[in-house]
């Protein structure tokens, strides 16, 4: 039983002491039992994985915006310089001052800040420059309509009563609408430019009374073709002592029975001019009143529009300063008639006007009719401005003081004549 025990104590010692043999032998290392690898840990430590980081995402470096600007072909620049809309890329981020321009609209100008990548549109709307208008008809009293045709005018047709002074509009075209009770309405179409100013000054006749109507005309009218113009005479006068008048002549569509004229030649020294009313497309004056005619004939030379409307016109005329004879009479009305041919005075020495300095500074543009009176030496002896804005009249009228002419002359004799000059006025 002892040797049992002491042989098992023996084993036991031997198998502890080969172990620590085998552990100790240099050169040789056990290899370790291999471990399932756990998702989320660390084969070696068996801490949990960390997760992996993303790189960060560079931001961009320029930047780009939408420039949404009215018109359509509005100039852009940034810092001064021009650029190609309304899509802007590549522009490096920071402040600008953004600009918008175009030819007859007010310049805007803004500073903006521009980040890096898409920024916010921008919008720009540019106002038009104004013009001006102003309308003043030859009777107080009377209705004007002013409506836009086509222009960027948005508001509707305005009324307004006895004249228009100095009314800004956008450009474009309108039409203005002349009326009053008793009297033939006019309507006038009008383009107004960026900057500009329009002057009109309508003239309204009265339409006859049925007392007036039942009367024989004392103004006579003939009528004759002329290729594609019409030639219209007219012969009468009233001795009046106003110093202007009209005669409003309508010539009906086929026939004389729809024609009609009304007012009176004054039959006396006067300078006329014509006044388009309706379906006028050009006109000229064959015959003025004049010493050879008693001053009680004008004739036209007028083309319609078209051929089938009526024509509509007036002429208007004032009193020229004349001397009388030492009888008492006029010496023009007393001047022997002939029937030969007028030969109309000849320009010799032209004047142009000075621009006056408050119409320069207003950017008034528009045409003078200047009438002047010439005598049988070419020399102008009367000047009367009949149409155009009134800052500009005065300088018109002291121009066509100092031009000089060859005189007219009837069957080679010089006679007195009078001669419609136009002087334009651009700033």
């Amino acid at each position: 039983m002892q040797m049992r025990f002491v042989h098992l104590v023996l084993a036991i010692g031997f198998c502890v002491a080969g172990s620590a043999v085998v552990q100790s032998q240099p050169g040789r290392r056990e290899t370790p039992t291999a471990r399932p690898n756990i998702a989320g840990s660390n084969t070696r430590t068996g801490k949990p994985r960390q997760p992996v980081k993303s790189a960060k995402v560079r931001a961009p470096e320029s930047a780009n915006v939408v420039i949404n600007a009215s018109p359509s072909d509005t100039v852009l620049l940034m810092n001064g310089q021009q650029v190609e809309g309304p899509v802007l890329t590549g522009l490096k981020p920071g402040a600008y001052v953004l600009t918008a321009r175009r030819v007859g609209y007010n310049e805007e100008s803004r500073s903006i800040t521009l980040i890096p990548g898409d920024n916010v549109p921008i919008t720009i709307t540019l106002d038009p420059v104004l013009g001006r208008l102003s309308v003043t008809p030859n009777v107080s009293g009377a209705e004007i309509t002013v409506k836009g045709v086509a222009s960027e005018d948005s508001q509707s047709p305005r009324t307004f009563t006895n004249n228009v002074a100095d009314l800004n509009l956008p450009p474009g075209e309108y039409e203005i609408s002349i009326s009053r009770e008793g009297y033939r309405g006019v309507k006038r179409t009008l383009t107004l430019q960026p900057a500009g100013s329009v002057y009109l000054e309508p003239q309204l006749s009265e339409w006859p009374t049925a007392t007036t109507s039942a009367q024989p005309a004392a103004m006579t009218m003939q009528t004759s073709q002329a290729g594609k113009f019409v030639l219209v005479s007219l012969y009468g006068s009233s001795k009046t002592a106003s110093a202007s008048g009209m005669l409003d002549v309508v010539l009906g569509e086929t026939d004389q029975t729809s024609s009609r004229v009304s007012g009176l030649l004054p039959g006396l020294p006067c300078a006329v001019d014509l006044i388009p009313i309706d379906n006028v497309s050009d006109y000229s004056f064959a015959e003025r009143p004049e010493a050879s005619n008693d001053w009680k004939r004008v004739t036209v030379k007028l083309r319609p529009k078209e051929n089938k409307r009526p024509l509509h016109f007036a002429i208007s005329w004032i009193l020229l300063p004349h001397e009388r004879g030492p009888t008492g009479k006029d010496q023009e009305a007393t001047a022997p008639q002939t029937s030969s041919h007028l030969e109309p005075a000849t320009v010799r020495k032209r004047v142009l006007p000075s621009y006056p300095t408050a119409a320069r500074t207003a950017r008034t543009a528009g045409s003078v009719v200047v009438i002047v009176e010439i005598n049988e030496k070419g020399k102008v002896i009367s000047v009367k401005a009949t149409e155009g804005p009134a800052v500009l009249r005065h300088a018109a009228e002291n121009a066509a003081r100092q031009w000089e002419f060859n005189p007219a002359k009837r069957s080679g004799v010089p006679v007195r004549a009078s001669q419609r000059l136009v002087f334009n006025f651009q700033p």
